[in-house]
């Protein structure tokens, strides 16, 4: 006898019933099946029949099992072909029916054939027949010649399923124009008169895809009125649900970008906070990978598609992408260090190990883009380089910038004099820092050059990007003080003198 049953049973479990429930016979089989003869189940999904197999001779024997549905298109089988039955064992043998969401409502005879060959002596066999009812249930039918579920009593031709589809319809294109054109308006207006920014722009972005979903659903509704076959009603359905997928997605993503990021971005600069700023990118790249992704994966589940495969093969192409770009991946996570320490920001000026003075324009995930001031040059760096080698930031702690100027005068000249014109100089220039003490000017008497006193003055410009044209017109400053006030400041000399005593005894 056949049995049905939706979950497997404990393989022991009906081993003992198979024991108990098969008289035994020596020298033979037997075959006993569990549960119910008949299942009932919705087109799409599946059901098990299970049979137990007793060897009771003293002999080995090979099972062929062979098994076919009275209509092949409703469904298709899984199941082992072959099984090898030793002396005093048991098995059970598992078919399970794999419908098709297509399927029309309808019962169908799955049909099994078990061939049992004895192997200690060729050409015997003998063979069991066996068989299953399942009840199958459409996931479609036609509602009939009803409007919204009541009776269409409009006299002919309009009582026709045509017409009864085309009102339908009619009537779910009216809802969603009154639901744009009047209830959506209402909305709006109500939307604007809240302190909030973001339930309005949630309001533009959800608005297009409400409509869209409420005219696709009354055309789905709508074309369960007509007798259609099974396959074009899922053809139809899946269509909508990729449609509907992508639509959404999209809503998701643009929810996230205008409404969580950019709510993330005004906290950030409201509060000034550096972790902020630096998050927000991160989160915006990931959201722009995330998004997409769950979109596709709720796609394939919904079209009946097995994910894990795909995913598994994600993971393994990732691997294989990661180990072949590993330097690309490295500025990533590099780029995600240099937004969360926060080194530099944008505006700011700073000095590569290299050299070179820049300001920075772009702090991106992958690469750095400053722009060079002296070669006027957009320089690009991955972060990896960043992060690895030294960078002088000019505008921190302020963007105040130190600088010196060194001077030397000729022997003789008044040093207190020397010091009180540099001073002067650059206490009553415009653009060096007067009113922070730590950073007043200051002078000092360096050295005793080989042909010079040597002075140096210290002082700060209080914004970096002068530092230049300040530094420049100082020195102008001073050289025309200096021949003003009669200083020199002498060129490099050497002074050799003769012992001509001396060269005459070495000559004797």
């Amino acid at each position: 006898m056949s049995v049905v049953s939706k979950k497997f049973p404990i393989l022991v479990i009906s081993i003992m019933l198979a024991l108990i429930l098969i008289p035994s016979v020596s020298g033979e089989t037997a075959i006993h099946g569990f549960g119910d003869s008949e299942a009932d189940v919705t087109a799409g999904e599946s059901c098990t029949f299970e049979w137990g197999i007793s060897n009771l001779a003293d002999t080995m024997y090979l099972i062929d099992v062979r098994a076919e549905l009275s209509d092949s298109s409703v469904g298709s089988l899984e199941y082992n072909k072959n099984y090898t039955l030793e002396s005093g064992s048991n098995e059970v043998i598992s078919i399970k029916v794999n419908t098709y969401e297509g399927a029309s409502t309808k019962s169908v005879i799955l049909y099994v054939h078990f061939t049992v060959h004895d192997l200690s002596q060729p050409g015997s066999e003998k063979t069991y027949d066996e068989q299953a009812t399942i009840n199958i249930t459409s996931l479609f039918s036609s509602v009939g010649n009803k409007i919204f579920g009541w009776e269409n009593t409009l006299p002919a031709p309009f009582n026709s399923l045509v017409w009864t589809f085309i009102i339908t319809l009619a009537i779910w294109i009216l809802i969603g124009v009154v639901v744009y054109f009047i209830i959506d308006p209402f909305v709006e207006r109500f939307t604007l008169k809240t302190k909030n920014k973001y339930d309005n722009t949630i309001y533009d972005i959800t608005r297009v895809p409400i409509l869209i979903t409420i005219l696709i659903y009354g055309l789905v509704s709508s074309v369960d009125i007509l007798s259609i076959s099974n396959d074009n009603h899922l053809l139809m359905h899946k269509i909508v649900i990729i449609i509907l997928a992508a639509i959404y997605t999209l809503v998701a993503y643009r929810i996230f970008d205008k409404v969580f990021i950019s709510f993330l971005r005004a906290w950030s600069n409201k509060v000034g906070s550096n972790f902020g700023s630096a998050i927000v990118p991160i989160l915006h790249f990931l959201g722009m990978i995330l998004i997409p992704a769950a979109g596709i994966v709720f796609l394939l589940n919904a079209l009946g598609i097995d994910v894990t495969l795909l995913v598994a093969g994600f993971g393994l192409g990732a691997s294989i992408v990661a180990l072949a770009a590993k330097d690309v991946f490295g500025s990533f996570f590099a780029g995600l260090q240099v937004m969360l320490d926060r080194p530099f920001k944008i505006g700011d000026r700073v000095m590569l190990d290299s050299g070179e003075i820049c300001e920075v324009k772009k702090i991106g995930i992958r690469s750095t883009q400053l722009y060079d001031l002296i070669n006027h040059d957009i320089v690009i760096i991955p972060n990896t380089t960043v992060a690895a080698n030294k960078v002088t930031n000019y505008s921190e702690p302020d963007n105040h910038r130190a600088l010196y100027t060194s001077i030397g005068v000729a022997y003789g000249s008044d040093v207190e004099k020397v010091e009180s014109i540099l001073l002067d100089i650059v206490n009553n220039h415009p653009d060096v820092v007067h009113d922070n003490k730590a950073q007043a000017p200051y002078v000092r008497f360096s050295n005793f050059g080989p042909s010079s006193l040597d002075f140096a003055i210290w002082y700060y410009v209080d914004d970096i990007r002068k530092m230049w044209r300040v530094n420049s017109e100082i020195k102008a400053q001073i050289n025309n003080r200096f021949n003003e006030e009669g200083i020199e400041i002498p060129f490099p000399q050497n002074v050799i003198t003769f012992n001509n005593t001396v060269e005459r005894k070495e000559s004797e």
